[in-house]
């Protein structure tokens, strides 16, 4: 729970020397002030970076299923970053890949952003 909204959220981190790739999966149990630039500013602050770039980045998941987001670029000390942020419904979807402390993962990061997919969440069947 924060500010007192109730929330599920899981977090992947894959790493290998000079570069890391981040990422979050929220789902929100009731509503919640859902927008792609509080999560975006949120690994800003986290990190201690500044915004670089920023833009509407829409997913189209298929045929009239077309989500909201943004794609953003950030700098820090020790950080060159880029990431997606986007929203489903009640589910917030982040990624961002970095290069770590000046080692140029340009490459990497286009890839990793090249392979992003989100998926249908699954209903969870409930015990009965």
């Amino acid at each position: 729970t924060d500010n007192g909204i109730a929330y599920d959220s899981k977090s992947y981190v894959a790493s290998i020397p000079g570069f890391v790739v981040v990422i979050n999966d929220t789902v929100y149990r009731s509503n919640a002030d859902l927008r792609p630039e509080l999560a975006r500013d949120s690994f800003v602050s986290g990190i201690q970076g500044r915004l670089i770039a920023s833009r509407d980045h829409p997913y189209k998941r298929g045929p009239n299923d077309v989500l909201s987001g943004i794609e953003y670029t950030v700098q820090s000390q020790r950080f060159a970053c880029r990431g997606y942020a986007h929203i489903d419904g009640l589910r917030m979807i982040g990624l961002v890949a970095c290069g770590v402390d000046g080692a140029d993962h340009t490459s990497d990061i286009e890839r990793v952003l090249a392979s992003y997919k989100i998926a249908r969440r699954q209903a969870v069947p409930k015990a009965g």
